[in-house]
């Protein structure tokens, strides 16, 4: 979604289970959200951009086994990090014309 020019937006939300009963069982829930900002530079041939990332998966979130793997080509469908996990990421890039882009990324 672009909020304004030159900015983009996204997220994702994430339900494995909701409990409804009385019995205290808590949610199982995932979301992930994200802003980035780019804009050209060098009269337009270049562009720099900025994006920071927040992800969260609540404890207990794929914590039921049914037996099978739950996977898609090969891969795991849930979190890389597994449930109960917070995890926030930053990258700067250039975009050096159609042919070089340079990237820093961190993660924590």
């Amino acid at each position: 979604m672009d909020a304004a020019p030159g900015w983009r937006t996204w997220g994702e939300f994430m339900v494995d289970d909701i409990s409804f009963s009385d019995d205290y069982k808590p949610d199982m829930l995932g979301y992930q959200g994200g802003l980035e900002h780019r804009r050209a530079a060098r009269g337009g041939r270049d562009a720099v951009s900025a994006a920071v990332e927040y992800s969260r998966v609540h404890n207990y979130t794929y914590s039921a086994f049914h037996g099978h793997y739950f996977e898609h080509e090969g891969f795991p469908t849930g979190f890389v990090l597994g449930p109960d996990v917070a995890t926030t990421s930053a990258e700067i890039a250039y975009e050096l014309g159609a042919a070089w882009e340079f990237r820093v990324r961190g993660s924590g």
